[in-house]
């Protein structure tokens, strides 16, 4: 997806000439951990031949003679894998973040800016938290999950022009593994975005995605929203309608939020991202966009093999997310809300 119409932002040649040493290096030393290499697909063999011993081990377990070097044999076999990957992990991870996505960020967060049709200019200043988190409330009020306790990555916020605006990476998959970092950033990531609104507002209204395959996303029953307060929203795109599931607690000021031009920035978006896992609310003054992916957003692919692919994934995401104040129009401030 290209930046939004005068959005100006650095080419990604001039960055990759900066991080193209570190990404091939970070490439070469994880490409045993690809689950399509030799290495990784070897090392996969090891720990299923090492589950079936452990399982042999305790079916045996009256036999300590076949028992013991059984679990002995099959503990070693998942054990040491599984340890030598996650120091390799939490190693690429960190020069991942200090070698290429630290500078990405870094020459897109000093040069991004946006200038309007009236010629005005609006200037990006934003900070970057690699270890960072929203506050759960926040999360909370989106009403995108149900379990605000997730692990939290790559917090990125700050202002662009009059809208502030805050995004994360939430590892919704990895809510049992908190404490292991390396696994954790290679689980499945859902982008939350907020910002607040140009406009006020004291409903709240929910867009859910009707194709929740990932499970991802929280998936409310007719009962479940009336007993919030909230009921079906009609909109007259049918766009709009064939993407999500509508509800509000206030139907003529969601119609007042959710403009034509709005309903049309928000299906740009799907088609851009090529995915339909994507859910919008309204609440608490605020803006909130969550995007689903199945891999890490900003973070170490260790599947991608192409280095130069990688980081220009990582690019192409920043540069799409950071600049969303301006996809959905938020600097333009309407009547008392300036």
């Amino acid at each position: 997806m290209n930046p939004p119409t005068g959005v100006s932002v650095p080419p990604f040649d001039e960055i990759w000439s900066e991080v193209s040493d570190p990404a091939r290096d970070i490439s070469r030393s994880t490409s045993w951990m690809s689950k399509n290499s030799p290495i990784g697909c070897l090392l996969m063999v090891v720990m299923a031949v090492g589950l079936c011993l452990i399982i042999v081990g305790w079916l045996a377990i009256d036999d300590l003679a076949i028992a013991l070097p059984a679990l002995a044999v099959g503990l070693a076999a998942v054990g040491i894998p599984m340890a030598a990957g996650l120091r390799g992990l939490k190693r690429a991870n960190q020069l991942h973040t200090s070698g290429v996505l630290g500078p990405i960020f870094t020459h897109i967060a000093q040069q991004m800016s946006a200038t309007s049709a009236g010629g005005s200019t609006a200037t990006l200043e934003v900070q970057y938290d690699p270890s960072g988190s929203i506050p759960s409330a926040l999360l909370r009020s989106s009403g995108f999950i149900d379990n605000t306790r997730v692990p939290q990555r790559n917090l990125f916020h700050g202002r662009f022009g009059s809208t502030d605006f805050a995004m994360v990476e939430v590892k919704w998959e990895a809510a049992e593994l908190p404490d292991q970092s390396a696994l954790v950033d290679q689980t499945g990531s859902l982008l939350h975005f907020t910002a607040d609104f140009h406009k006020f507002f004291t409903s709240r209204t929910h867009l859910f995605p009707k194709d929740n395959r990932r499970g991802a996303l929280r998936e409310l029953s007719d009962e479940a929203a009336r007993s919030k307060g909230l009921e079906p929203l009609r909109l007259e795109d049918p766009t709009i309608e064939r993407l999500f599931t509508c509800w509000t607690d206030d139907q003529l000021e969601a119609r007042y939020l959710i403009t034509p031009e709005l309903m049309v920035a928000l299906t740009d978006l799907v088609q851009a991202l090529d995915s339909r896992a994507i859910a919008v609310s309204f609440t608490d003054d605020r803006l909130h966009l969550a995007v689903v992916s199945t891999t890490t957003i900003f973070g170490l692919d260790v599947n991608s093999p192409d280095a130069r692919a990688a980081a220009r994934r990582v690019y192409d995401n920043l540069v799409l997310f950071l600049s969303l104040t301006e996809h959905f129009d938020l600097n333009t401030r309407i009547w008392s809300k300036a």
